[in-house]
């Protein structure tokens, strides 16, 4: 998981060359975001959150975005964080 947290993070600062390459992981980053929730993983489902963000917002996957962030929500909530 962390290779993709990196990976996520590195490609999402170089803009749209970096998207270019993260665009055939999006479901599995987004799966790795609900997987992290499901284990209430609060580190890793934020850091790959802030990770995927933009690279989500830019590229038009706003469905995507919102089940990143409302799996962080509630994994937030329910650790009170």
């Amino acid at each position: 998981m962390t290779y993709f947290q990196e990976q996520a993070e590195t490609l999402s600062q170089q803009g749209a060359e970096g998207f270019i390459q993260l665009t055939p992981e999006r479901n599995h980053l987004v799966q790795l975001v609900k997987e992290c929730g499901d284990r209430q993983d609060w580190e890793r489902i934020s850091s790959l959150a802030w990770a995927v963000d933009n690279f989500l917002d830019r590229q038009g996957h706003g469905l995507d975005r919102e089940i990143v962030w409302a799996t962080a929500l509630s994994t937030a909530r329910s650790l009170n964080n």
